[in-house]
């Protein structure tokens, strides 16, 4: 990046949440040309270099990156919104909408710190796969450009590469779908598929989650982008993926990981989208997710085999 682009030393930037995605932007961050001064607040402080309180780490970051899920994002917010600064830029890395509002994260910033400045991150970027050193792309979905420009200079020098966008809504939404999308292909790997079936499926997967997309009106530019398609590539084909893996387990045993986003936000997606015939994956993961449906039944219509996979109900406990 060109000196004359930069759009200011960072003095400080604030990670809160420091599981897999929060370790490994530590590590892009303090690899990289930014020389940002890095503080962190998780839960417990096992393991946590830096660890400051949260009022602290509020006080001091100009830029704070929020990696945690969506349905922990309202709590936190209002936890930082008192010690604030009202140039604090929040970056959220959440990809789901909030159960119990059916808010998506930029409607939930938009509730609780309407003022403050917020960029959305999307886009295929495992954490496991930033830490072995591969490259990453995100876009970076946000109201105002300089805060793009912010970012572009925090990472810069590092394996993650941003694209902006300033539709922050669409890259939400862009993020749900390819998350309930992943959870369906982890469901034709989870009732044994053979491979050739379930590259079929996650082809036509890709495009109805393309056409959902259409439906809800989101930018072509966006859902064909790193954080639509770009990420579904990279999640459904990985077995780090937290969604691809709760698929897998729903079709191996009907058991549901409440905490994976595309469970959590599947009641407001399908509210969203409304009426679903034109949608058989989406039709049928809803059955298997909300309505108690075995997977056999479930998807019996659109995979090949899976009615052959057994009569296994979700899991309620």
């Amino acid at each position: 990046m060109d000196e004359r682009d930069k759009p200011g030393q960072v003095l400080g930037v604030g990670i809160v949440g420091y599981g897999r995605l929060g370790r490994a932007l530590h590590r892009l961050i303090d690899h990289g040309r930014s020389r940002a001064a890095v503080l962190i607040w998780n839960r417990t402080r096992i393991n946590v270099p830096g660890w400051t309180s949260i009022h602290q780490l509020a006080q001091q970051a100009e830029v704070i990156l929020l990696c945690i899920p969506s349905f922990a994002l309202r709590q936190l917010l209002e936890t930082l919104k008192p010690a604030l600064r009202s140039s604090t830029v929040l970056v959220s890395f959440a990809k789901g909408i909030e159960h119990t509002s059916g808010q998506t994260v930029d409607q939930v910033f938009a509730t609780v710190v309407p003022t403050q400045p917020f960029a959305l991150v999307g886009g295929p970027m495992l954490a496991e796969e930033l830490v072995a050193g591969r490259q990453g792309i995100a876009v970076v979905g946000t109201h105002d450009p300089t805060i793009y420009l912010k970012l572009v200079y925090l990472f810069d020098g590092t394996e993650l590469l941003l694209e902006p966008s300033g539709d922050p809504r669409a890259v939400s939404l862009a993020g749900v779908l390819k998350n309930v999308y992943a959870l369906a292909v982890g469901i034709s790997y989870g009732v044994g598929c053979q491979p050739g079936e379930c590259q079929n499926f996650r082809q036509r997967a890709l495009q109805e989650m393309l056409a959902v997309g259409q439906h809800l009106r989101l930018p072509t530019s966006t859902i064909n982008g790193p954080a639509g398609v770009g990420d579904f590539m990279t999640t459904s084909s990985s077995p780090l993926s937290r969604n691809r893996r709760a698929g897998e387990r729903l079709g191996q045993d009907g058991s549901l990981d409440r905490e994976a986003e595309s469970i959590a936000s599947f009641p407001h997606l399908i509210a969203l989208v409304g009426e679903l015939a034109a949608f058989p994956i989406l039709r049928a993961t809803s059955q298997a997710v909300m309505h108690g449906q075995s997977v056999g039944r479930a998807f019996a219509a659109v995979l090949p085999g899976a009615g052959q996979s057994g009569d296994k109900n979700p899991s309620r406990s």
